[in-house]
């Protein structure tokens, strides 16, 4: 008996012929197999923990409120985007115009607001807003 045969993992994988008894026994072609098989599971379990003790980094993120941020950042200022997609809701009148029933409160942030354009898709509507140097405020 060979080496490879002795370490074949698929015997009960040979030897499929109709109208014969089915005997087990291990092959060389097996044993090559289930020695690739082995070798790659070892390897593909050293990278991940290698990966893992090399880049194991321990992240803490929390969310801080702006109250306790204004003593050590004076102003917060980006360009904003909204976008908002509302499933089966009509949000465009006859006249093309956002609908009456749309509205959107902007009292804590301060900057320069483009016009809300909305849009009918076929799932329903999609706003889109933009914010130019906009100063987000306490208790946005």
């Amino acid at each position: 008996m060979n080496l490879f045969d002795s370490i074949d993992l698929y015997k009960t994988q040979h030897n499929h012929v109709l109208e014969t008894p089915m005997l087990l026994k291990k092959t060389r072609i097996g044993g090559i197999f289930s020695l690739i098989f082995l070798i790659l599971a070892v390897m593909i379990i050293i990278s991940i923990l290698i990966d893992y003790s090399i880049n194991n980094e321990i992240e803490i993120k929390s969310l801080v409120p702006l109250v306790v941020m204004n003593h050590e950042v004076s102003k917060f200022v980006t360009d904003l985007k909204v976008l908002i997609k509302a499933i089966r809701y009509p949000c465009v009148d006859d006249y093309g115009n956002c609908a009456d029933t749309i509205s959107l409160s902007t009292n804590k942030f301060a900057g320069n607001w483009d016009k809300m354009i909305c849009i009918n898709s076929d799932l329903g509507c999609e706003l889109s807003l933009n914010c130019h140097s906009c100063e987000i405020g306490t208790g946005a």
